[in-house]
């Protein structure tokens, strides 16, 4: 048994917070919110982001990590572009030299950097891996089966995060190739958001299905460029998780892509939510690494017109198609 605290009490920390105590872990849950910390430790309910799910026994939920410097395990489930500024005010609570597990899924637009790479940043002594994968929190919570991957440039620490989260319900598999899970992870929402805009649009399984194939040929592309394993997009974080968030009604992602396929505004749909939609963020950044590394991504390029610039759909879909004619690969 391991004692693991969980930092952000939102859906997926939730319900990677029920993973591992259905394996026996000792798990705390911090969230930044007193009262409804205290909330969910009478109800035993996360009410806001898993309603529908009771908790298993013995999970304790915090609003300060005072008295648990000496976890085993600190989990990363914060918002990627938050997790700069909530690591200032952790210092004095996580060890230099703590063991991580990223599960949060994006790039930072002011850096570049997955998650991965900015945990390396902020704590350069870590020993650091990611948990990504197809892994929707709602179906995690309700016991049902997925597989997942554990990645670190320590192969040994790798496989030691994937014997924390296996069970008979979660498989786990072991890589190295950091890059090629931190891009696929990350970038799968951004095609997510232009899946659902054509759903909204009711374009028709030939059109998203287009969306998913050529969108996956840009994440190959950058991931080249930066050095990443082919093999790896089309594996679980990469060909896995983006089916997954494309094509489920949990997706976020996609939740407001259909939105603004049926007219809304960005801002109009971002007031209204909860929840942080990464890809929207990711659409930005992916945008400037395309830059930088000199790749061609115009599914990301449109998607960012229309999020940014009040681009018709429309008129973003008809710029695709009629591209010049090129060959395939």
């Amino acid at each position: 048994m391991a004692k693991i605290t969980v930092l952000g009490n939102g859906t997926w920390g939730t319900a990677s917070a029920m993973i591992l105590k259905r394996n026996g872990h000792d798990v705390h849950v911090w969230g930044f919110d007193a009262n409804e910390i205290a909330e969910i430790n009478k109800t035993y309910c996360n009410k806001r982001y898993l309603p529908n799910h009771k908790l298993p026994e013995g999970i304790k939920f915090v609003s300060s990590l005072s008295g648990l410097q000496d976890s085993d395990y600190f989990l990363i489930v914060i918002p990627t572009q938050f997790i700069r500024s909530a690591f200032k005010n952790f210092k004095d609570f996580i060890p230099a030299n703590a063991n991580l597990i990223v599960l949060s899924k994006g790039i930072e637009i002011s850096s570049g950097k997955g998650t991965l790479d900015l945990m390396e940043e902020l704590r350069p002594k870590a020993t650091i891996a990611g948990f990504f994968g197809p892994s929707h929190a709602e179906e995690v919570a309700s016991g049902m089966p997925a597989t997942l991957v554990s990645v670190s440039k320590n192969l040994n620490y790798a496989r030691q995060v994937q014997k924390v989260f296996m069970s008979q319900n979660i498989r786990v598999y072991a890589t190295t190739d950091t890059i090629g899970v931190q891009l696929g992870a990350a970038l799968k929402n951004v095609i997510a958001l232009a899946a659902g805009i054509a759903d909204g649009m009711n374009l028709g399984d030939n059109a998203k299905s287009a969306l998913l194939v050529r969108g996956l040929r840009e994440i190959v592309r950058l991931g080249d460029a930066m050095g990443a394993e082919q093999s790896t997009f089309a594996g679980i974080s990469g060909m896995g998780d983006l089916i997954t968030t494309c094509f489920s009604d949990f997706g976020r992602n996609r939740a407001v892509g259909i939105r603004i396929g049926k007219g809304e505004t960005l801002k109009e749909i971002i007031d209204s939510m909860d929840q942080v939609a990464e890809g929207v963020p990711t659409t930005k950044a992916t945008k400037a690494l395309a830059k930088k590394y000199n790749v061609e991504m115009p599914i990301t390029e449109e998607l960012y017109d229309v999020l940014f610039k009040d681009k018709n759909p429309l008129k973003a879909l008809q710029h695709l198609m009629l591209r010049d004619a090129k060959d395939e690969i």
